[in-house]
Parts: C-alpha cells; structure tokens; sequence
C-alpha cells in the first residue's frame, strides 16, 4: 500500500550489459530524474574501463555515489544504504526523482530489506576460529539458520554468529524483513539471452581496445591484486594474470574468449538472484499501488514512457 509520507523511487537494475545506463538516462530526461549509482564497481574511484562506468561527469543530469571511493576497501550494506537514503532527501528536497541504477542486486536488495544494524565494539573476534568449528557452533545455536548457510562461507557464518552475540536472538529470527523507506517502481531489464549474449561479446572486445589493459596494469604489484582476487571483478584478476605471465599477444584473443565466458555466466546468474529478489518483493508488496510496482522489460527501445507518469 502507498505510504504518502515515503519519498517516490524509481529502481532500474539488470544483467551486466543489459542497457541500464541508456535507460535510466532517458528516463531521467523525460522525468527530471537523478542518477544514484548501485553498481559495485563504479564506486571505485580507479575502475572506468572495466567496470563500464558512465562519464558521469560530463552528464547534464546529476549523477550520485560513483568514485566514492579510492582504496581498495569494502564498502558495507548498510553504509550503501545510508548514503543512498541521504542522497534521496536531497534529490525530492530539489522536487527531482531518485533513480537508483545498477546491477549490484545485493545491494539494492538492501535497500528494500534493511540489513540488521550491529554495534561493532561488540563483535567478538572470530578470525582466529577455525570454519567448520564455526558453523559446527552456529548449528548448535540455530540450526535453521546454519542449514541455509555453506559450511565455507565465513562471511554469512561470522555474520550470524554476531548476530547471536550482539543481539541475544537467534540469526533465522533476524533475517531482514521487507521495510523499504520509499514507495518505488522497480523496473528489471531483461532481455533475451542471444541478444545479450551478443552485447556482452562486443562490449568486452571493446574494453579491451578501449584500454581495460593498461588501466590494469597500474594495479600490478599494488594491494589491489587482492581486492580483485576477494571481490571477484570479472576481467581484472584475468587481465593481471595475462600481464604478469609474459603479456603473450597470441593468447589476447584466449583472454578475450575468457572474460566474455565468465561474464556472460555472471549475467545468468544476476537473471537468477532477480527471480528469487522479485518474488520476495511480490510476496510482501502491494504490486496493485502504482506506488509499489515491478516491470520487466525485454526490449527497452519499445518500452513505451507514456502510461506512467512518475510526478508524485
């Protein structure tokens, strides 16, 4: 049900080399919209090339939260969530809309279930425990919550473990509930797998000559080899391997072949969390409010504007 008293948002998200930049920037032109990033990559202060980040400098319309950062660190959920929330005031403060834009899932899901807030003089120190003593331990306080768990996933064990610890409750009975802090219409772009398939070939080929190498190269004997490795940025960790092996030009096209491979099985698996992401938000939204709505759309140059007016 639409909460008067909640700002209006609009969320456009989609596979990696789905065309939500173009998108969003149309839809910002008609609607007086301003851009809040919510892709990870593009928060990095160093990352262009790879990362596909727009020239959000040179735009008309405003654009939020990219190179926010400029070392190699995590930024948190529940950091992204308050810069998001105060970059929101300030937009509807000017009577412009948010449009939140980017691929991140996890992170735009934080947005709609609010992460729980720990207090971090807390936490207790469980670097030093072994993992499978870890989940053994969070078995015993709360098996439902260690059977939805890997028993190699420290992140998520540790995770709950604090939860237990800091809030005295068990971590299946503190998983994030659906709160959004704004009405929204949450629009996915998907479109057919041949035609982003083709997309995601020829954007690689392009970074390539656009110069994905040599922003690469900058990072070789830098701590940010690690945060590559632990992140999981698809390109960047190839591209340094390629680089410290020799630079063979013969293997460039091998390289090429590479990154669109695990691209492309990222993109599947961006289309598989959404499924899992927009059934949840069904389930415990009102989709009838205009105010608090989903729309898929394959073929975002046929997405027609006109039935929707997203003027409060």
């Amino acid at each position: 049900m639409k909460d008067n008293n909640k700002p209006f948002v609009i969320i456009i998200s989609g596979p990696t080399a789905s065309g939500k930049t173009d998108f969003s920037d149309k839809i910002a032109q008609i609607e007086g919209g301003e851009i809040i990033n919510a892709d990870v990559g593009q928060f990095y202060t160093n990352l262009s090339i790879g990362t596909a980040k727009p020239d959000w400098k040179n735009q008309k319309i405003p654009y939020h939260l990219f190179d926010i950062l400029n070392e190699p660190k995590d930024l948190s959920v529940i950091e992204y969530k308050n810069l998001v929330i105060n970059k929101i005031n300030d937009i509807v403060a000017k009577n412009k809309t948010p449009i939140i834009v980017g691929g991140s899932l996890f992170y735009l899901k934080s947005l709609l279930f609010p992460p729980i807030e720990l207090n971090k003089d807390r936490i207790p120190d469980l670097h030093t425990f072994d993992i499978q003593y870890s989940w053994d331990y969070l078995n015993k306080i709360d098996p439902e919550r260690a059977a939805k768990i890997h028993p190699n996933d420290s992140y998520r064990i540790e995770r709950a473990i604090d939860i237990w610890k800091n809030l005295g409750i068990k971590p299946s009975d503190a998983m994030p509930k659906f709160d959004p802090p704004f009405n929204f219409l949450f629009i996915f772009i998907n479109p057919d797998s041949l035609i982003l398939n083709e997309r995601i070939k020829k954007r690689t080929v392009e970074m390539i000559k656009n110069g994905w190498i040599q922003e690469v190269e900058k990072f070789v004997g830098t701590n940010w080899e690690n945060f590559f490795d632990k992140k999981g940025l698809i390109g960047y960790n190839e591209i340094l391997h390629w680089i410290k092996t020799g630079k063979k030009l013969e293997d460039l096209d091998n390289l090429t072949e590479i990154i669109y491979c695990k691209t492309r099985q990222y993109a599947r698996k961006q289309q598989v969390f959404w499924k899992s992401f927009k059934t949840q938000i069904q389930n415990l939204s009102d989709n009838n409010s205009f105010d608090n709505k989903i729309i898929e759309v394959s073929n975002t140059e046929k997405f027609s504007f006109s039935p929707f007016s997203f003027k409060r």
